[in-house]
């Protein structure tokens, strides 16, 4: 899994824009979340760009959990800005569409 910072982020305003590019599944699920670590030091909003990513599970699925969580906990929030099919999918099998701000179904 690869997190890149996007143009837009700005540490004064506490947004962080992130894409992720990869699978988001139980393999790739520690170090991921090593990578996010660091984030949360610097900012308290996020928006992420899913629509890159490959295979998903439920370990996926906790990674964002934990992002939204970590967010809520300063007052910020995590928004999905794009995702690809399997991101949506699980995202209605698991019913959290109503729980992020999530793009329109395409």
């Amino acid at each position: 899994m690869d997190i890149s910072k996007l143009k837009g982020s700005n540490k004064k305003t506490g947004v962080c824009k992130l894409r992720f590019q990869g699978d988001m599944d139980i393999y790739a699920a520690e170090e991921t979340l090593a990578a996010l670590l660091p984030y949360f030091d610097d900012f308290k909003t996020f928006s992420v760009e899913l629509d890159q990513v490959g295979e998903i599970d439920s370990s996926g699925i906790q990674l964002l959990l934990q992002c939204h969580r970590q967010s809520q906990k300063s007052d910020g929030q995590l928004s999905i800005l794009s995702w690809s099919e399997n991101v949506r999918e699980l995202m209605e099998i698991f019913q959290l569409t109503e729980r992020f701000t999530l793009p329109d179904a395409a």
